[in-house]
């Protein structure tokens, strides 16, 4: 219990600082920043795999049973899926398009804080988990509504490319798994991965006026190949998938 109180500390103050240094970012760069924020209404995502070694169980020259390694491995990811996600992103515009007042470039910094349902695969199934931070950074493309400050559509859109980092898990329940003398062994999970991403939105109006975004998030990466329990080949990866609600403040 201690450990989690002191990682919600941590999360939370990370979050409070890079709040107040966006906002004096966006104050300083007047009407070409904008800061908002939003709620998950689906998140997924896998972390890399997890091995250890897949062993035989052979006798020494004392008699004793020793593990002898085939050379193969086991794998184990964690993934997570949920909806308790919460962003804050600032936006700043970097070059905006003199041929149009709707078009710009801009560099995008989101941060998010979420609480999914994790859980493991293969050797690590009584493993479950959650707690994730999430900071990514985007070069974005931004047309109609929110290009830029002086911008009067109705509706936009906005597509971007950039890399993440993700620090997953900070919660979890057991790491534990037995190995083929049964004894019982302690895996060090991952503190974080980085991965690239892509992520576009479609901006618009509702009937009070106020700007809103749907958001479209999709990542992954940290590609590898490794021998299975079978001798098979077998391919892993990372995913990351989120949609988001996004609400801009009244300017």
């Amino acid at each position: 219990m201690a450990i989690m109180r002191i990682s919600v500390i941590i999360l939370l103050s990370i979050i409070s600082v890079f709040i107040s240094v966006s906002e004096a970012f966006s104050q300083s760069m007047l009407k070409s920043s904008f800061r908002y924020y939003g709620f998950s209404v689906f998140d997924y995502f896998t972390s890399p795999v997890y091995l250890i070694n897949q062993n035989n169980v052979v006798e020494n020259a004392e008699g004793e049973l020793v593990l002898k390694p085939t050379g193969y491995y086991r794998g184990s990811y964690l993934t997570a899926i949920g909806a308790l996600s919460f962003t804050y992103a600032a936006r700043s515009t970097f070059k905006e398009i003199k041929s149009a007042k709707n078009k710009s470039y801009s560099v995008c910094v989101p941060v998010t804080v979420g609480l999914p349902y994790g859980y493991a695969s293969g050797f690590m199934s009584k493993t479950k988990c959650s707690g994730y931070l999430d900071f990514a950074f985007f070069l974005e493309y931004n047309k109609g509504l929110a290009a830029t400050g002086r911008t009067s559509d109705d509706n936009g859109f906005m597509i971007g490319l950039g890399y993440e980092i993700i620090f997953f898990p900070f919660f979890f329940t057991d790491r534990h798994y037995k190995n083929e003398l049964d004894e019982e062994k302690k895996l060090q999970f991952y503190r974080f991965w980085i991965q690239p991403t892509i992520h576009t939105s479609f901006k618009f109006k509702n009937k009070k006026n106020q700007i809103r975004e749907a958001n479209l998030k999709i990542g992954g990466g940290n590609f590898y190949t490794y021998k299975n329990e079978k001798g098979e080949d077998e391919f892993a990866y990372t995913i990351y998938t989120k949609l988001a609600y996004m609400i801009y403040p009244d300017r």
